[in-house]
C-alpha cells in the first residue's frame, strides 16, 4: 500500500513535482476525505477511485501535474471545470490561501453536493461549489487568473 509520504517522495526523487507549494498542499489535504468510505485504505494509490455517479477522483500524480502546471500564486481567482468530489479544488485552495477563490463547477447534482460537503467538513472558506455546467465558462465571476478543465466537455 503507498503511503502520502511514499508518493510525495517519489515524486520528489523522479522530478515529477518540483513545486514545494503543491507538495505541501498535498501534505495537508487528506485525499481519503474525498473518496468512497469502503475504499480509504487505496487513498494514496497511484489511480482514479470511483466516487459515484459513474465518475473517479483522479489519480494524485495527475491531480500533482495539474496544479502544478498552474503555477498558482497566493491571491489568485482560479475557475475549475468539474469539482468532482472536490479534491483539487482543495488542494488549490491551500495554495491560494485565504485571499484568493476558488469558483468550482459540476454538473452532475450529486457530486456538487458531495463536493459541498467535504469542502465543509474540512472548514475550506474561499472555495465556492455550484452545480452548473461549466463547459462554456462561469462569466458572473470573471475574470481568472487560472482555468483548469478537469472534466470532459464539448
Amino acid at each position: 500500500m503507498t503511503t502520502k509520504e511514499g508518493l510525495i517522495k517519489s515524486w520528489i526523487s523522479s522530478g515529477t513535482i518540483k513545486d514545494r507549494k503543491v507538495i505541501e498542499a498535498f501534505r495537508k489535504i487528506p485525499r481519503e476525505e474525498f473518496i468512497e468510505e469502503s475504499r480509504r485504505e487505496e487513498s494514496y494509490g497511484d489511480y482514479p477511485l470511483p466516487i459515484g455517479e459513474g465518475q473517479t477522483i483522479s489519480q494524485p500524480t495527475t491531480v500533482a501535474i495539474m496544479t502544478q502546471a498552474l503555477e498558482l500564486e497566493e491571491g489568485h481567482k482560479v475557475l475549475e471545470v468539474g469539482s468532482g468530489s472536490g479534491y483539487q479544488a482543495a488542494i488549490i485552495t491551500e495554495i491560494i490561501g485565504t485571499k484568493g477563490k476558488i469558483i468550482s463547477t459540476e454538473i452532475v447534482p450529486e457530486l456538487a453536493e458531495l463536493a459541498k460537503n467535504n469542502i465543509k467538513k474540512l472548514a475550506l472558506k474561499n472555495i465556492e461549489i455550484l452545480n452548473y455546467d461549466g463547459s462554456k465558462g462561469y462569466a458572473k465571476e470573471a475574470p481568472y487568473d487560472r482555468i483548469l478543465v478537469a472534466a470532459a466537455s464539448p
